[in-house]
């Protein structure tokens, strides 16, 4: 999930990305779908996000789960990457359930990575948290110990998905039946207003795209590279109705 990043966004600050993207579609192993707005339910990240995430906006199933425990319960290993200290699934779904049964109960992720991005030197625990120039959404780089924050999760991406590769390949040498697994993972690179900071994610997006694609993952794999809205930051938030 690319927060507040527009289609044509991301062919603007994402080119290497997006050219990647293009190469994928390999008929008889990998296909490509681009798909426009026609999703969208509102220009802010509540709405979109509810839709994505539980299925609807305004919930009306007792205890609502996210769509990744819908995917655990049917016998998927599941994980969910959060770069920035907000806690998504806490937020909207963790006050229908008792906290201990949320946390660690058969409703939970089996992987998952958000307290790094809590740290102070990244996401500071006085004064402002979403300042300009620090935090999640800042208008500068954002880093952490000498690196891109977006780096480490997308180290903690290829951690993943070769141990749940390598798990894999074990179970079909012995004719077992391998779990499929579901890992969802948020950028929030285009969650400001000067809509620079996106740039700085190109290269890493880009490498990680090809490693999915020369693989040979993508012949048994969905990916999904979505947004929750458009840059509704900036000019856009004063002068338009959405970005």
């Amino acid at each position: 999930m690319l927060d507040a990043v527009s289609h044509r966004q991301f062919y603007r600050r994402l080119p290497k990305s997006a050219q990647v993207l293009k190469t994928i579609h390999r008929p008889g192993s990998q296909r490509l779908f681009e798909l426009y707005r026609y999703h969208s339910v509102g220009f802010s990240t509540d709405n979109n996000t509810k839709a994505a995430y539980l299925g609807e906006i305004y919930p009306t199933r007792p205890n609502p789960l996210p769509i990744w425990a819908y995917y655990r319960d049917r016998g998927y290993i599941t994980a969910r990457i959060e770069t920035g200290c907000e806690d998504w699934a806490k937020e909207y779904t963790g006050k229908s359930f008792d906290s201990v049964d949320y946390s660690v109960g058969n409703r939970s992720l089996d992987y998952e990575l958000s307290s790094p991005f809590c740290m102070p030197e990244f996401y500071p625990n006085v004064g402002n948290a979403f300042g300009n120039f620090k935090g999640p959404y800042a208008m500068a780089a954002r880093c952490l110990y000498g690196r891109y924050v977006h780096d480490w999760a997308v180290d903690y991406l290829y951690q993943l998905r070769s141990e749940f590769r390598e798990n894999r390949a074990k179970q079909l040498a012995s004719q077992k039946d391998p779990r499929p697994y579901m890992i969802t993972t948020t950028f929030l690179e285009g969650h400001e207003g000067t809509g620079e900071v996106l740039r700085t994610l190109d290269d890493s997006l880009a490498t990680f795209l090809e490693n999915m694609r020369d693989s040979g993952e993508l012949n048994d794999t969905v990916l999904i590279v979505a947004a929750d809205h458009g840059l509704h930051m900036g000019l856009n938030f004063a002068f338009l109705q959405n970005g």
